[in-house]
């Protein structure tokens, strides 16, 4: 019996701990992966269905968009809608339960084309976390005009009761926050509640009292 305890960390992508076989063939015997997403809920109404995240995703981390002279297909060039479709979860000792994922999950999507070798939201099937080719990638408050997400209803020609043309204006969104947890969708919009508890993303932790 051992104890190892390591402390790892890189710049650009998550760090992962493996213990390797000392043959020709070098198999692993076992590797830890952190956990990219941790979320804590409780169903308190409701049916227990349709709890999602959707994440706004600056693949440069630039933040440079002008929403003013930009449509909804160039902001898309950048900044993107990534979903996250929490698996079943672990029962914790105080009734809440503890949904994670990691990047290697098969439980994203991505809104929008090109899909970056994602599953494409709502129909998938859900991949693993398309964004190896983006180092730089940052989760980012703000407009990304796209996915069903807040609109701006002081623009008459954004108020089409209709999903827009990704030729429309990108000034049509109206900035929210990079993190959301959603209960429903379009075409699921039975009330429910959830109480969370806590949110961990990468290496910050939030706790709700």
């Amino acid at each position: 019996d051992f104890v190892f305890t390591a402390e790892v960390l890189t710049p650009d992508r998550e760090a992962s701990l493996a213990f390797r076989m000392q043959d020709r063939d070098n198999g692993y015997l076992l590797i830890l992966i952190p956990t990219g997403v941790e979320l804590d809920a409780k169903l308190v109404t409701g049916a227990a269905n349709n709890f999602y995240m959707n994440f706004l995703v600056d693949l440069d981390c630039v933040k440079n968009e002008d929403i003013t002279t930009m449509t909804i297909a160039d902001i898309r060039v950048n900044r993107r809608i990534i979903v996250w479709i929490p698996g079943a979860g672990a029962l914790q000792p105080d009734g809440y339960t503890r949904y994670s994922v990691a990047s290697i999950d098969a439980q994203w999507l991505i809104v929008g084309s090109p899909t970056l070798g994602m599953g494409a939201n709502p129909s998938g099937p859900a991949t693993a976390l398309g964004l190896t080719g983006f180092p730089n990638a940052c989760i980012v408050d703000g407009v990304s005009s796209d996915g069903g997400l807040p609109r701006n209803l002081n623009v008459p020609a954004c108020v089409t009761g209709a999903a827009l043309p990704t030729t429309a204006s990108a000034s049509c969104g109206v900035g929210h926050k990079g993190a959301l947890i959603l209960l429903g969708d379009s075409n699921n919009t039975a009330a429910k509640t959830y109480n969370v508890k806590r949110v961990k993303i990468k290496d910050r932790v939030i706790v709700f009292r």
